[in-house]
């Protein structure tokens, strides 16, 4: 468990178990990634800094990706794999994080329907944070 003082006043509890946090008591979803920015846009989003560094050049960081707070908005879009399958060996993980919606179903021949219909899978949107 993690306290952290966000503004001084107030009190952040962060626990992170298993690919999920819990922020303030609430269920969060969460991975670190490592990954490139570039032009203010985060890609190329990996769990190994070996696979971002096949995609170019650029410095690479470390971000963490989460499901979305109340009111929160974003760009960015991912699989969340609840259960393990041929595709992908481990449940409760993201995976196929890109800036747009169909960026994600592209990497799929129907899109996920049958991933998301047989319970296997969702397509969330995500925020994504610099650490």
């Amino acid at each position: 468990m993690i306290s952290a003082s966000v503004d001084g006043t107030s009190s952040l509890n962060i626990c992170h178990i298993a690919g999920f946090a819990i922020l303030n008591g609430v269920d969060m979803r969460s991975q670190i990634f490592y990954a490139q920015e570039i032009n203010g846009v985060f890609c190329h989003m990996y769990e190994s800094k070996a696979q971002v560094k096949m995609c170019g050049d650029e410095p690479i960081i470390q971000v963490r990706v989460r499901d979305l707070k109340k009111k929160e908005k974003s760009m960015y879009w991912a699989v969340w794999h609840t259960k393990k399958t041929l595709f992908k060996q481990q449940q409760n993980t993201f995976s196929m994080i890109y800036d747009m919606k169909m960026k994600v179903e592209m990497c799929s021949p129907d899109g996920f329907e049958r991933e998301v219909r047989d319970g296997e899978a969702e397509i969330v949107n995500v925020m994504i944070e610099k650490i």
